[in-house]
């Protein structure tokens, strides 16, 4: 019973803090790939911290597959944006009149949100109060999976053009990340124990590379998104809330992006 009146006020509060003020912003996707012939019109939420600029530091966020909850647009962007982060959260499957992803369409769901991060690179450098190449990308479950099997390996083949500075993957899939190296983008991936469908293979990939990776013990698939806990989604992923896993990748976060994205 204590646990159920703990959580109860915490999402109450989490709801409370969600008060940083958020404004639309449209942006094109980006042209990344030779077969891009032309861009879509995007729609996120940004979010401002107190005094912004006039070079401040920002993040994009990438939503998981049941697009724009409140994770993305309350929780985090609150969190961040309290620690002097302008943050960007963006909308990839509204903007194209998606709900969610499913097996039949998660492929190329995933190319546009990438496509999509990069547009958000680019609209958020041509702010006043950005500085452009302060800018890290974090996803969650998908938008994880966008970071791992795309982002990652897309950065060595745009040298010559603006880059993320670091990005942090919340419980996304590591098939592809044995591959990783300190010559790719710095990557935090927060790992918890419990994801029976993905932690293994990301376990593996942080003792074996030279990503940074954080376990979370006894933590189950978006153990930070308290609206989604209890349930099992639709790839048979168990959800539920962690309030200490929550606290230490927040804290995880908070210095990993200090470290990469502060002067």
């Amino acid at each position: 019973m204590r646990r159920g009146i703990r959580v109860v006020f915490l999402a109450a509060t989490i709801l409370a803090v969600a008060a940083c003020v958020s404004a639309g912003l449209r942006f094109p996707s980006a042209k990344i790939y030779p077969s891009d012939t032309d861009t879509k019109n995007i729609h996120g939420l940004l979010f401002k911290p107190d005094n912004p600029g006039p070079s401040s530091p920002a993040v994009v966020l990438l939503h998981h597959c049941g697009g724009m909850t409140g994770l993305v647009t309350e929780d985090w962007p609150s969190y961040l944006s309290s620690l002097g982060y302008v943050v960007l959260t963006i909308d990839s499957y509204g903007s194209r009149g998606v709900q969610r992803c499913t097996r039949k369409n998660y492929f190329q769901t995933r190319t546009n949100m990438v496509k999509d991060a990069y547009g958000a690179l680019e609209a958020l450098a041509k702010l006043p109060y950005v500085d452009g190449n302060r800018v890290a990308v974090i996803g969650f479950s998908e938008g994880a999976n966008a970071i791992n099997q795309r982002i990652i390996a897309f950065e060595l083949d745009r040298k010559e053009e603006l880059q993320f500075k670091a990005a942090i993957s919340f419980y996304g899939r590591c098939n592809n990340m044995l591959s990783y190296s300190k010559d790719d983008m710095p990557l935090l991936q927060i790992i918890p124990e419990l994801d029976v469908q993905r932690a293994s293979t990301c376990i593996m990939a942080g003792k074996r590379t030279d990503m940074e990776y954080l376990l979370l013990m006894g933590a189950y698939h978006s153990f930070d998104d308290i609206r989604s806990s209890g349930r099992i989604d639709s790839w048979g992923n168990q959800m539920l809330y962690d309030t200490a896993a929550t606290d230490k990748a927040r804290e995880a976060t908070k210095i990993f992006l200090a470290r990469h994205l502060k002067k």
